[in-house]
């Protein structure tokens, strides 16, 4: 279903009024709707917000007294711009994450940001890969096993040890092995992701849906 410039607005409007912990906000890289992106130094990326499908335009946004934080949540939370774009450019080299935030008219942020993980390489990335397929779909409280490994094109076989697990960007593990368990229901992203001797960062990454049977 498509809406209307009003219709989105009012729907921005009534997410945040009743406290919906769910922002169905999806981030444009170069026109183009992605979760994870990968760029090289000095590259300069166009980024730009889709609320179910439909553009938010900067006047739109700005004149029903919303806004948009862009912050890189693995650089201090650096504030990198504001408002439903953003001219990404400029970053290090290695794993960002970069936090989305929608505001009201008085700075109250919502309930859930958005995010977009950003590789920034040098050169050839390491592989990782899962020892076998996750499953996409686990009770709450089921225990997942997941075990990775990873190679690299210039220094081979990578130590099991630089294996870094995150669940939504957050630090869970180390090691090869790690055990996903999730208490409450919703979407999950686990990672596994190692940096070579570059800096590179490489990346598995599984998705989970945990919800009761």
């Amino acid at each position: 279903m498509r809406w209307s410039s009003s219709c989105l607005m009012f729907a921005l409007s009534a997410l945040f009024l009743v406290g919906c912990s769910y922002l169905p906000l999806d981030v444009l890289v170069n026109g183009v709707a992605r979760d994870s992106v990968t760029m090289r130094p000095q590259e300069t990326l166009n980024l730009t917000l889709e609320f179910e499908g439909q553009p938010i335009s900067a006047s739109k946004f700005g004149k029903s007294g919303w806004s948009v934080e862009w912050r890189d949540a693995s650089d201090g939370d650096r504030l990198l711009g504001r408002g439903a774009s953003l001219r990404l450019t400029g970053l290090s080299v290695g794993e960002h994450v970069l936090r989305i935030t929608p505001l009201d008219s008085k700075g109250n942020a919502a309930l859930h940001d958005g995010r977009l993980y950003v590789t920034v390489e040098s050169g050839t990335k390491p592989e990782v890969r899962f020892g076998a397929t996750p499953p996409e779909k686990v009770a709450p409280g089921q225990g997942v096993r997941l075990s990775a490994s990873a190679s690299d094109a210039e220094d081979g076989a990578l130590a099991a040890s630089g294996l870094v697990w995150l669940v939504n960007g957050s630090e869970a593990g180390r090691g090869a092995e790690f055990v996903f368990r999730a208490a409450s229901a919703g979407i999950y992203f686990v990672s596994a992701e190692i940096k070579d001797a570059e800096g590179n960062v490489g990346r598995a990454r599984a998705r989970f849906e945990v919800a009761s049977s």
